[in-house]
């Protein structure tokens, strides 16, 4: 099989974190894959399929506050699967290039890879960087994830991989891939203690276009259990937020950054004249064409008496003719575009050329409409 284009595989492996699974199903899927590769390790003696992150975390930081025999199982032996096979190499493991690997080798992928979620082979890549991030974000409404806890969602990036190099050198895939597959699909994340294997069912995730938790009108994270939290474009953010807008008092007395900006992002629009602010440049007067039916402003936000931020005030009508307005925070100096990497505009003063440069639109581009 030739190799596909990148997308399709990150796709594949991204719809495979997103479903909701049967966490039931995981007891069968472990007593398999010991069955068929790890018989000389003990399946558990117990399974328990939990409703949360947090009740797999609870019940994990209790079985580590007694004494236990730190021995090989089950759990273990499957995280030491995806480590050995399918995990970013350490620092002093040196890539080998194209032209030393042989197909033998397609089960031993880690010499490949050689950024944490980012895995290259010649001119083949695969980043799932938004997917840790998502994880990361379901750790912290637990405190600090116990060791113990396997989280099958940073999987994706080697399991995907590993089919793209299958799909390359024309071989098999190892055995395993398909039940580590499996586990991804059904369970957010597992742990062993004691011989009781406990499994967190798969939460219902919402996310944008680019892979970040997010949801306008209620949970981002939702268990079977009915708990969760609020997300906006990657930020966790209060509930009451999304119940009612906070007043432009109320944003600017946010002392979290992140969650300052995604709320201004979202409703930053409608509480412009709550907030002290002053406009840099317009497009209105003389560059708006009525064709495109949009306009926008270029203003300069006070936090805090000290604190400057630059953004962008875009309006404009949809094709059934309804307004429409956003926030969008642009970098106010040329220092801060070269921190982005980014080439700034000739003028960063004129609101027409930010715009352009939000948009990513070259010399020659023209705007049919805005969206």
């Amino acid at each position: 099989m030739s190799v596909k284009p990148e997308a399709e595989y990150k796709a594949k492996y991204v719809d495979l974190f997103l479903s909701r699974g049967d966490a039931d199903s995981v007891p069968g899927i472990i007593e398999k894959l010991q069955a068929d590769h790890m018989p000389q390790i003990p399946t558990p003696e117990r399974f328990e399929v939990l409703p949360d992150y947090s009740s797999l975390a609870t019940e994990i930081n209790k079985m580590q506050k007694q004494p236990m025999i730190v021995a090989t199982n089950m759990a273990n032996m499957i995280a030491a699967l995806h480590q050995h096979y399918f995990s970013t190499p350490q620092n002093n493991v040196r890539s080998h290039s194209t032209s030393s690997v042989s197909s033998t080798l397609v089960s031993c992928g880690s010499i490949w890879f050689n950024l944490p979620h980012e895995y290259t082979f010649g001119e083949i890549k695969l980043a799932f960087s938004e997917i840790d991030r998502a994880v990361r974000l379901c750790h912290q409404s637990t405190g600090s994830a116990p060791a113990l806890i396997k989280d099958t969602g940073a999987w994706l990036d080697g399991l995907a991989f590993s089919e793209m190099k299958s799909d390359y050198l024309h071989v098999r895939l190892p055995d395993f891939h398909a039940p580590l597959c499996a586990l991804a699909k059904n369970c957010f994340a597992f742990a062993q203690a004691d011989g009781q294997f406990f499994v967190c069912a798969k939460p219902k995730m919402s996310m944008d276009f680019r892979l970040r938790l997010h949801n306008d009108n209620g949970m981002a994270v939702e268990y079977p259990s009915g708990a969760g939290f609020y997300a906006l474009r990657g930020v966790r953010v209060d509930g009451e937020y999304l119940a009612k807008p906070p007043t432009g008092k109320q944003l600017i007395a946010e002392r979290n950054a992140e969650v300052r900006m995604v709320l201004l992002e979202k409703y930053g629009a409608k509480l412009i004249e709550d907030m002290p602010h002053k406009v840099i440049s317009t497009n209105k007067a003389g560059i708006l064409r009525q064709q495109e039916r949009q306009d926008a402003t270029l203003i300069e936000i006070n936090w805090d008496g000290y604190s400057v931020i630059r953004m962008l005030h875009l309006r404009w009508l949809t094709k059934e003719n309804h307004p429409q307005e956003t926030l969008i925070h642009v970098p106010a100096t040329n220092q801060e575009f070269q921190s982005l990497g980014q080439k700034p505009p000739t003028d960063i003063d004129d609101c027409e050329q930010m715009r352009r440069w939000v948009m990513r639109l070259e010399d020659g581009d023209k705007i049919v409409r805005e969206t």
